[in-house]
């Protein structure tokens, strides 16, 4: 499912960049990147795990044989999507037409946002046995899913708001400078609670400020719809 809906957002980002709809070639990318994406989700999320379990056993440790099989049995199933699925659709002699509507209420609940804090509130306490600095952390990394729900009508902001934006481009800064922040503390001569406790500090501020870009472009476009 993440595979499907990392293909979706670079098909997207590339008919943004390109102006037009994808070829051969670009659904070729919008593939191999959903599935190096998903591999990548299912080692961090492995190595999540692996954190908070007491009793860690070797044998637990994520191989590159096993992220290799599920990116290229992703890439094989997108292959035999584009092959079977839609290939077929192109080269069906009949034509069916029925309508069909999707409705996306929201991009994030409060159920959404509010179960955020609460895990990340949950693992940061894991970690630091601290209530106070979890709270903060958790605060930090559920601020974006927070302010969704928030519009800012005072101001005009014209210059983000002509800004072009891309599904994928944002989170990957985002991923990078939290990595580059990684990089630091774990070269900072201190003890490994100390440094998780300082990661998880200062790793919310790319997402939160992530958030609060989103939240005045999405106000400035907020403001372009009730203009139209």
């Amino acid at each position: 499912m993440f595979s499907s809906l990392i293909r979706e957002a670079v098909d997207l980002d590339l008919k943004k960049f390109i102006r037009g709809e994808l070829g051969f070639y670009g659904r070729l990318i919008g593939l191999l990147v959903s599935a190096l994406f998903a591999g990548l989700l299912f080692y961090f999320g492995q190595v999540l795990l692996n954190s908070v379990l007491v009793n860690f056993k070797s044998s637990r440790n994520i191989s590159l044989l096993a992220i290799s099989i599920i990116v290229i049995a992703l890439i094989i199933k997108g292959v035999l999507d584009e092959v079977l699925v839609l290939g077929k659709d192109h080269t069906s002699t009949k034509s069916f037409q029925r309508d069909e509507s999707i409705s996306i209420a929201r991009v994030s609940s409060p159920q959404t946002a509010i179960a955020v804090l609460l895990a990340t509130f949950s693992f940061a306490y894991i970690w630091t046995q601290s209530a106070q600095k979890s709270l903060i952390s958790a605060l930090l990394f559920s601020a974006p899913y927070f302010l969704v729900f928030i519009r800012i009508g005072r101001f005009n902001f014209k210059l983000i708001g002509k800004n072009r934006r891309y599904l994928l481009v944002e989170p990957t800064l985002v991923a990078l400078l939290t990595a580059v922040i990684y990089s630091q503390i774990a070269q900072t001569p201190l003890l490994a609670d100390k440094r998780a406790e300082l990661f998880l500090m200062l790793a919310a501020i790319p997402a939160f400020l992530h958030g609060i870009y989103g939240l005045f472009c999405d106000s400035a476009e907020q403001r372009e719809i009730i203009s139209a």
